[in-house]
């Protein structure tokens, strides 16, 4: 009875093997049938026991078969490169068998993905199955690419509310904002020459302290943007002009690329900052037109190049501020006539200051004129300052204070401040006297090695007092 049993379950197992592997089957059919249709004269030992030995690897052999031949299914993949799937199922598989832990693989999704945003684009499963036990391992994309009409929109939703940030930012310059805010919407839109200038050149004029440095910090910080900072009064004497733009040939330096261009090689989309310019030696402008005019610049030094088209420039001056207070106004033509007519103060140094020529004005896409700062616009910044300073202050203390303000402090500070040294002087008014009052009273709270929990600040006879409990 075993012995029939035996040889049942060697004849269902080798209808199994046949069933997965005809092909192995008929090969092993006909090898067996070949002799007795033309019987061998020689060597017919050996032919048999090649015969069996292939026989046996046959059998022992489909015994290892793959996971989907012992009665799973094939993994359907939905779409993708199936090398690159196969492992990602096999670490599925892995982490799994050895954790008990299965996983989703997720690209990244964002602006640094390529512009991805969420909708499945790739999915796949791989199942293995061992024992009767099953694995599987799911990989999707949340993601797919955004087109150009996507990307110009979501570009154009997000300079749609630049101008209100701006202005919360930069107070008492409506007028500055608004009119940087609309040209890089046209930008967006299209409306232009469409030319490969810079995205908006920005000349900011007027008075020290008014928002004109700050208008270009408010904007990287709004739309993402790397901020290029270049003190233009580092470049007052000829032979520094070769650190910003390159050396020529056989000069000293000239093995060095110009910083402007290495740096806008390593952030083509930045926002250049050029401040203070009318304190830069007049040889520097000469390259700046080519920039403005055709969005790139070619350093002297190894000749590497710049592409500005991704760029936003901002360059500020500190003329026409006297024109500013008696006189201003928002005309660009009558800005650019004053312009043209600010020169140096000092006669016989054109050198010394400001004189621009006519043909670099006409390149500058904007030119503004940034509003005196007054009593009270101050007081609307001083508003925003003060509780910033604060909790700053706090911060770098390392303690976490429940603050209670006099509402007579932010007059009491604003009467300190001169409106001509602008944001710069309330800034200044602050640091002493409000910063010096909470230093003061927590100076015997760090000896005992204490914390206070509150700080009550106070104006009392003109002097700033903080009283921590």
């Amino acid at each position: 009875m075993a012995a029939v049993e035996l040889v049942g379950a060697l004849i269902a197992r080798v209808v199994a093997i046949t069933r997965h592997d005809p092909l192995g089957a008929a090969v092993l059919l006909g090898s067996y049938l070949l002799p007795r249709v033309w019987p061998f004269t020689v060597g017919e030992g050996l032919y048999w026991t090649a015969w069996w030995t292939l026989l046996g690897c046959w059998v022992v052999g489909s015994a290892t078969r793959a996971p989907w031949q012992t009665g799973g299914a094939r993994p359907k993949w939905k779409m993708g490169w199936r090398p690159w799937s196969s492992v990602i199922a096999d670490a599925g598989s892995q982490s799994t068998a050895e954790g008990g832990h299965t996983g989703d693989v997720i690209a990244p999704a964002g602006a640094h993905a390529g512009g991805v945003q969420g909708a499945e684009l790739y999915s796949s499963t791989a199942e293995a199955g061992g024992g009767g036990a099953g694995v599987s391992a799911g990989i999707g994309w949340e993601a797919r690419r955004q087109t150009a009409r996507e990307r110009r929109a979501s570009e154009l939703r997000r300079l749609l509310a630049l101008e209100s940030a701006l202005k919360a930012r930069i107070v008492g310059q409506d007028h500055a904002v608004s009119a940087i805010a609309r040209a890089l919407v046209r930008q967006v839109v299209g409306v232009g020459e469409g030319l490969r200038r810079p995205l908006v050149s920005v000349l900011a004029a007027g008075p020290t302290g008014v928002g004109k440095t700050e208008t270009a910090k408010a904007l990287a910080e709004i739309l993402g943007r790397p901020l290029l900072v270049y003190d233009m009064a580092n470049f007052a004497e000829p032979h520094t002009v070769a650190a910003l733009i390159g050396a020529p040939p056989g000069y000293a330096g000239s093995e060095r690329p110009g910083r402007l261009v290495s740096d806008l090689q390593r952030h083509p989309d930045a926002i250049v900052l050029l401040d203070e310019i009318d304190k830069a030696h007049p040889t520097l402008f000469d390259p700046f037109m080519q920039v403005l005019e055709e969005g790139r610049f070619v350093e002297l030094s190894r000749g590497e190049r710049a592409d500005f088209g991704k760029a936003i420039i901002v360059a500020t001056t500190n003329l026409l501020r006297s024109e500013a207070t008696l006189a201003w106004t928002d005309d660009p033509a009558h800005i650019r006539r004053m312009l043209l007519s600010a020169r140096s103060e000092v006669p016989g140094l054109p050198a010394a200051g400001f004189g621009l020529r006519l043909e670099l004005i006409a390149r500058i896409d904007l030119v503004l004129l940034y509003k005196p700062i007054s009593l009270e616009v101050l007081d609307r910044i001083a508003q925003g300052y003060i509780p910033t300073f604060i909790n700053r202050t706090a911060a770098q203390l390392g303690v976490q204070l429940k603050v209670t303000v006099d509402s007579r402090l932010v007059d009491e500070l604003v009467s300190r401040c001169d409106p001509q040294f602008g944001v710069r002087d309330l800034k200044r008014v602050v640091q002493e006297r409000l910063g010096n009052a909470l230093v003061d009273d927590y100076l015997p709270w760090m000896l005992r090695a204490e914390l206070p929990s509150a700080v009550e600040i106070k104006v009392h006879d003109g002097k700033v007092v903080a009283t921590y409990r």
